[in-house]
């Protein structure tokens, strides 16, 4: 069977301390748990369990495990003096009123959790949508500035003369076949204009 162990309690009118005495409890192997009418610790071979006898506002509540003790700091829900700590009533009476208390804590626990969850899914979703949007921003302004230097007039100039320069580097006859055909030119040109010493002397350098 467990054990009861002893507690001390003080108040002002606006809140309770309540210190129960656990020999050897640690964080790790006690279950402390707390809601606006109930208080439980236990801590084998030790169990305190008390209903409280008017409600405290359990959001700003809380328990703290020290070497050899639990404390409670709870805040009343209405200012005033108790008198008492602990509800007096029918057991069936208590332990509905016990009961409804444990459900409304489980229930604000799990909304806390509920609302942790979509703060952090609505963090990642921004998080990701802002990732989408620098990676789009950074393609926008690769494109725009391909956009803009291919169509650079002198970059399409320089581009040809590679080209050229490529063209003739790559042509069997090289030098010969350009200057053969700069005289071809120039013969038919002297002889469009009547030129005879032109083309003379073009004719004896063939």
């Amino acid at each position: 069977m467990p054990l009861a162990p002893k507690y001390t309690w003080t108040e002002t009118d606006v809140a309770i301390e309540v210190t129960v005495e656990v020999p050897g409890v640690s964080k790790s192997k006690a279950d402390v748990f707390a809601t606006d009418a109930f208080l439980k610790v236990n801590s084998p071979p030790y169990l305190f369990a008390l209903d409280l006898a008017k409600d405290v506002d359990d959001t700003r509540s809380s328990a703290t495990i020290l070497p050899g003790k639990v404390v409670f700091t709870l805040f009343k829900r209405e200012p005033g003096v108790w008198g008492v700590l602990a509800a007096t009533g029918e057991k069936a009476a208590l332990t509905s009123r016990r009961n409804a208390s444990i459900d409304r804590a489980y229930a604000a626990l799990e909304a806390a959790r509920r609302a942790r969850l979509e703060r952090k899914q609505h963090e990642d979703k921004a998080a990701t949508q802002r990732t989408l949007d620098t990676d789009r921003r950074k393609r926008a302004e690769v494109t725009f500035t391909q956009l803009e230097t291919g169509h650079l007039p002198a970059r399409e100039h320089r581009e040809e003369e590679i080209r050229a320069f490529r063209k003739q580097s790559s042509s069997p006859t090289g030098d010969r076949g350009i200057a053969g055909t700069g005289r071809q030119q120039e013969s038919v040109t002297s002889r469009e204009n009547g030129d005879s010493d032109v083309k003379g002397g073009v004719q004896q350098a063939s």
